[in-house]
């Protein structure tokens, strides 16, 4: 693990090397990281995947601030929490400026969110390690349409020409925009905070439009941001642990997507000591279907809701409420309230945490497909969609059942886990027995919907050609828009019904007062 970076000659790009492990879960990453914060005095930045996990990182019985207290470290050993919960104006500002304030400190620890440290300037951490604890999503992208919000983008943002490209721009946030918190603290525009903040870092945010008159059209327009790994160029190191990396979306775009002049180097290493012994145990498996499913299919066709409701009635009747925890898309929780499944309701998002580790049953029904918006992005890097329902959907499904009872070595009985399809469960098999973490059963049950078969949908083109057509469409809707908008005002003047901007004068000629 050495220094990350590592000057090219000439006209070669710079290195950055990210030292990485990809032990399964419960395999003693996030114990690595606590130790060696612990064991080798340095100043550290940890990002963490949410918020709840940073405050068990920092605060918790096992944190980080009580791993220091019990070694009798000094006063001096800071531990630091930069989130919105500690740093309500402005994350972004506090972890900036986090870099400056601890730099001449011996021993200092800074826990931020993957988010914040996708959304900041780095540079004032220069000779500091970075943990990265999982692996981040370094993809952000959507699909919006905002006919009305003209005027909005205007004022806040500037569009900058991409260069070899006709129908994408670069997002410039303008000087007096508002921060990242005003905007994911305002009601009405919270909807932009990842992609405000996305636009405020140096990675950017890239847009199918040339410009924000565009949109007047009405029709649909797409934003995509990835986070690039010259960021980290300023570390002295940079380790990331997390379950699978070298198969990640994440891991392929940090390589591919480095940044202009530098190039991605990635070095596996082993965590330290021998691998923890387990008690022999078994899982068994289930799923209802081989079908693939997904949240439009579950709430907008009549066969789709039936699976779902069908496989909530079935976990609802087999599953016990004192040790079994469950998740879903929030988009279908509905039917599983309805049949009253017993147990602990978590979001499936919950990768690193001890929390749940009594529970020995878990049901997870979960799609994470791409949406249109990231198939057009993605498309950009030639990504299969396959390999992205791998990185999101069965690593999400994996996280969520690791964090129940096989996490303790100790455990020798059998956990359960409930998936909707084929697939998924075979993921999950194929990962246990791959690790030799358990012995695995595979069951079908079948709940009378393994002949459903999801309808296909149509897969419109994606690229250069259809943004070319789309961007085309647009523009000249726009102009019919506006040419609408120019008849109906030459009607009012010749009816003499049209009034000017600003207020109304008086009969005397000054402007009325309110």
């Amino acid at each position: 693990m050495t220094n990350t970076v590592e000057e090219g000659l000439d006209s070669q790009p710079s290195k950055i090397t990210i030292s990485y492990n990809e032990g399964p879960p419960a395999s003693g990453k996030s114990e690595f990281l606590k130790r060696l914060m612990l064991g080798e005095p340095g100043r550290y930045l940890l990002a963490v995947p949410t918020q709840r996990l940073l405050s068990e990182q920092t605060e918790g019985p096992d944190g980080i601030r009580t791993r220091f207290a019990a070694a009798g470290l000094p006063s001096s050993a800071e531990v630091i929490a930069i989130s919105t919960a500690t740093h309500t104006r402005s994350v972004r500002r506090a972890l900036a400026e986090a870099g400056i304030l601890y730099r001449d400190n011996g021993h200092v620890v800074v826990v931020c969110t993957h988010a914040a440290l996708m959304t900041t300037d780095l540079s004032a951490f220069d000779g500091w390690t970075l943990l990265i604890d999982e692996v981040p999503n370094i993809v952000a992208c959507d699909t919006w349409r905002t006919g009305g919000s003209v005027a909005q983008f205007e004022a806040n943002y500037r569009l900058l020409p991409v260069t070899g490209s006709t129908t994408w721009s670069r997002v410039a946030v303008r000087t007096d925009a508002p921060g990242a918190a005003a905007i994911a603290g305002d009601d009405l525009v919270n909807g932009l905070a990842t992609f405000h903040r996305r636009a405020l870092s140096r990675s950017g945010v890239y847009v199918n439009l040339t410009d924000w008159a565009e949109m007047e059209s009405g029709e649909n327009w797409s934003w995509w941001s990835i986070w690039e790994v010259s960021e980290l160029a300023v570390f002295d190191r940079v380790l990331l642990v997390g379950n699978a990396f070298s198969h990640s979306v994440s891991r392929r775009l940090m390589s591919e997507r480095p940044g202009d002049g530098w190039r991605a180097d990635f070095r596996q290493f082993s965590l330290p000591g021998e691998r923890r012994s387990v008690a022999p145990r078994r899982v068994v498996i289930r799923y209802f279907t081989e079908h693939a499913g997904s949240t439009s299919f579950w709430t907008k066709h009549s066969d789709g809701q039936r699976c779902i409701q069908t496989v909530a009635a079935w976990i609802a009747a087999h599953t016990p409420a004192d040790t079994h925890m469950f998740a879903a898309n929030r988009l279908i929780e509905a039917p599983l309230t309805q049949a009253q499944i017993k147990g602990l309701r978590l979001t499936p998002g919950v990768a690193g945490s001890n929390e749940y580790d009594s529970h020995q049953h878990a049901s997870i029904i979960y799609s994470a497909k791409l949406t249109p918006q990231e198939e057009k992005a993605l498309a950009l890097f030639h990504i299969d969609p396959d390999e992205v329902r791998r990185s999101r959907e069965f690593e999400t499904i994996l996280q969520f059942v690791f964090r129940g009872i096989i996490r303790r070595p100790e455990f020798g009985g059998t956990c359960f886990w409930n998936v909707y399809d084929g697939d998924q469960a075979r993921f999950l098999k194929a990962f246990v027995e791959e690790h030799g973490m358990a012995e695995v059963e595979l069951q079908y049950v079948d709940v009378g919907i393994g002949d459903i078969v999801r309808p296909k949908k149509h897969r419109k083109a994606v690229g250069d050609a259809a943004d070319a057509r789309k961007a085309k469409r647009r523009r000249n809707n726009t102009e019919r828009v506006r040419a609408h908008r120019e008849r109906k005002k030459a009607e009012r003047v010749a009816s003499g019904d049209h009034r000017g901007r600003g207020r109304p004068r008086k009969d005397g000629g000054t402007k009325a007062s309110p």
